[in-house]
């Protein structure tokens, strides 16, 4: 997935993070369109790139 591939787990709280961002697109997928998905994926790399 492109979220493990640009950014390196380092840690257990990263691992974390990265399972709770999983599963809410996840959830988001099952309520909302795949515009809804695209924006949350956006969101969640610009927190793991800082």
């Amino acid at each position: 997935m492109a979220l493990i591939s640009k950014n390196t787990i380092r840690t257990e709280k990263d691992a974390k993070l990265l399972s709770k961002s999983v599963e809410e697109i996840i959830n988001l997928s099952i309520k909302l369109g795949e515009e809804e998905i695209t924006k949350k994926i956006k969101e969640i790399m610009e927190v793991k790139d800082e």
